[in-house]
């Protein structure tokens, strides 16, 4: 059997079931919902609110949230689940149940994604989104489709907040009742 390293710093495991070292699992902190912003999460000098920019903009979303950085070790689980390790997705979305306990958001009556577009999926063999909002909505007990019914309260899982704004404009169109965005990493 091989020996398991860090998927972070790349130091050497006890068990090869472990993902990260004891170090990098302490870089693992969720982010607070306090001082950011409602539509695109990011900082404000309130505690709830509005950014500048977002009240300019009109949101197809009513929240948006994130739960990790886009840098250390969540940033690295994810670049490993990106590149095809889909074993990390259990992992990944169960961080993503943690943010949205910590959110209190309302319970949504489904769970989806926008597909990547067919080229991507085809380069990265797989859409990760799709397998974090499969594996979401099975916890949750909430239905995960495609067509969108009119008057759901929708919760669009993404694994990077950068996609999650322009997806959530094209579920517009089936008039659901609210969209809820939650990415596994903030924007850049």
């Amino acid at each position: 059997m091989f020996p398991a390293y860090c998927f972070h710093c790349e130091e050497r495991l006890e068990k090869v079931q472990q993902r990260l070292c004891a170090g990098c699992k302490e870089q693992l902190l969720l982010l607070k919902s306090e001082g950011r912003c409602l539509k695109c999460f990011g900082q404000i000098e309130t505690l709830s609110g509005v950014c500048h920019s977002c009240r300019k903009t009109s949101h197809a979303h009513k929240r948006a949230a994130a739960c990790f950085e886009k840098v250390g070790a969540a940033a690295s689980l994810h670049r490993q689940f990106a590149q095809g390790r889909l074993f990390l997705a259990k992992d990944l979305a169960a961080l993503m149940i943690l943010q949205l306990e910590q959110l209190n958001w309302p319970e949504p009556t489904l769970v989806t994604h926008v597909p990547l577009p067919l080229e991507e999926r085809l380069w990265q063999g797989f859409d990760p989104s799709k397998e974090l909002a499969s594996l979401l909505g099975k916890w949750m007990n909430v239905p995960t489709k495609k067509a969108l019914l009119k008057n759901e309260i929708v919760l669009l899982i993404e694994d990077r907040m950068s996609q999650l704004f322009s997806h959530a404009e094209t579920l517009l169109e089936s008039a659901p009742a609210a969209i809820y965005g939650l990415a596994f990493l903030a924007q850049d």
